[in-house]
């Protein structure tokens, strides 16, 4: 399952962890599980509607050339 970096506020890092959203992939190459991650208050378990709501600004051609 996907992990979305929440970022924790001031000093939300982990040495060795990247301070983003992570894949699959990513995860199952990290030190720590994904369950530790969330725990750590920095990530959390990624929804599929958040994926659509980071898209849903990115189509700019809407309302264009008309009128």
């Amino acid at each position: 399952m996907t992990l979305k970096y929440t970022g924790g506020g001031y000093g939300g890092s982990l040495h060795g962890i990247p301070a983003r959203d992570l894949t699959d992939d990513e995860l199952a190459a990290l030190p720590m599980t994904d369950q530790e991650l969330v725990k750590s208050g920095l990530y959390q378990r990624a929804k599929s509607e958040d994926k659509m709501t980071r898209r849903k600004g990115e189509d700019k051609s809407a309302g264009e050339g008309e009128g």
